[in-house]
């Protein structure tokens, strides 16, 4: 088929071997394409479960579309994402590998593939410690293919949010300032004011996460997380989004559709500069998508949330093509590039969301391969010099902007060889006060 072709095109990424430690989500083979890793059944929601009670859910379609005899293993690692001091016997019960043996061939589309499916913890292995994880995925020739973060939470300690203004006036309109306290209960915690850390994401980001921040104060059994200018994201703008659910009609975002023998060419409408465009507050996914065909499942954006569940059929009837967008840019921007950026690119800077510039049409353009469904993203202005992702050129900042963050509270007492996960909270920016 022509996406498969086009697919092995590709510049090839080196595949690892098996001991080979890589510390972030990562997909290392040019077959495998829309991987999600979510709780399962919730494809909104973050890769974390409790300890002895959560599922973790992986899936990934194969662009072969052959049957391949998927492995996969757990590493530990410590707050930071590096290997933690324990031996995988001290923290995985079962095998020290498992099979990924659920899958199905795709249904009546133009693109084969095969969609495979693991849950976990499973039959074959499971978890017995709190903390960081690495999901890896090995092929027949146990070649790493594929890596994916989670968490794994005793919730042990209770949080409390809320929203504020930065004292810095420069940031006021544009920052959003996370301030919490942590309650405690029956739980013993001699030194809380060096053995609880703090980690905050901002939409399920780890490039642009805030790390190791220490409680203010301590008292009885209570932390202070309320500094000023410390914990400030920028508020970035809601994602735009587009519907190509439908391959045969078209939605409010795509220009012009063409159905060809070998697969679908989709074309959006030119996205504007949104710099100075005022902030309008609309349902999103916070960068997310979800895998929809109007075939299975009909779309209501406002019911979308955290819980949302879908009909899973749509995984193996849902069928891809090339998508083409393009960004109005009456110059371009000088020694930076432009990405794609969210989930559909892995919250990665990757070579196929790398846009160009057309001059002749004052865009910046380029097309990726989709799968059917509903995506949000956003354009990342990236400049040459610091390779820092900026969306202040392209997007625009704002304190109203609708964000999720989660904050993640880690317990290391002195002479600990892990870092235990004691709690998670996961809130939205307009309901936090």
């Amino acid at each position: 088929m022509r996406i498969i072709f086009l697919l092995l095109l590709l510049p090839l990424i080196s595949i690892g071997q098996e001991d080979k430690f890589i510390n972030e989500n990562a997909i290392l083979s040019p077959n495998l394409r829309t991987v999600k890793c979510h709780l399962a059944g919730f494809p909104l929601a973050g890769p974390i479960i409790q300890l002895e009670s959560g599922k973790l859910q992986l899936t990934f379609d194969d662009m072969e579309g052959d049957v391949e005899n998927y492995t996969f293993d757990v590493i530990q690692c410590n707050k930071n994402w590096e290997r933690s001091s324990l031996e995988p016997m001290e923290y995985r019960d079962g095998f020290s590998k498992g099979d990924i043996d659920e899958f199905d061939f795709s249904y009546n589309t133009h693109t084969d593939y095969t969609h495979y499916r693991l849950i976990f913890p499973n039959n074959d292995m499971s978890i017995n410690k709190s903390g960081n994880y690495l999901l890896n995925v090995y092929n027949e020739e146990e070649e790493l293919v594929l890596v994916r973060r989670f968490l794994v939470v005793e919730p042990k300690l209770n949080i409390f949010t809320s929203m504020n203004l930065p004292i810095d006036i420069m940031k006021q309109h544009t920052h959003q300032e996370i301030d919490f306290k942590v309650t405690y209960k029956d739980v013993a915690i001699q030194t809380p004011m060096t053995d609880i850390t703090a980690t905050i994401l901002q939409n399920g980001r780890w490039d642009n996460a805030i790390r190791d921040i220490h409680p203010r104060y301590a008292r009885a059994e209570e932390l202070n997380f309320d500094f000023q200018d410390k914990i400030v994201f920028e508020g970035g703008k809601e994602f735009r989004f587009t519907d190509i659910r439908n391959f045969r009609n078209r939605t409010a975002s795509v220009a012009r559709l063409e159905a060809l023998d070998d697969g679908y060419d989709i074309y959006l409408f030119t996205d504007p500069n949104r710099q100075e465009v005022a902030h309008f507050s609309y349902k999103d996914l916070n960068g997310k998508y979800v895998i929809l065909n109007k075939r299975v499942v009909s779309l209501d954006i406002k019911e979308f949330d955290i819980n949302s569940t879908f009909d899973e059929n749509n995984d193996i009837v849902s069928d891809y093509a090339f998508v083409y967008f393009s960004l109005d840019a009456p110059y371009e921007f000088p020694d930076a590039d432009v990405y794609l950026f969210g989930e559909l690119s892995d919250w990665q800077l990757k070579e196929e969301f790398k846009l160009e510039y057309h001059e002749e049409d004052h865009v910046y353009g380029g097309r990726v391969i989709l799968k059917q469904g509903y995506y949000n993203y956003m354009y990342a202005v990236v400049p040459h010099k610091t390779k820092k992702i900026s969306f202040e050129e392209t997007e625009g900042n704002w304190y109203e902007t609708e964000n999720e963050y989660t904050i993640l509270l880690y317990y290391t007492p002195f002479g600990a060889r892990y870092d235990r996960l004691y709690g998670v909270h996961v809130f939205n920016s307009q309901d936090a006060n």
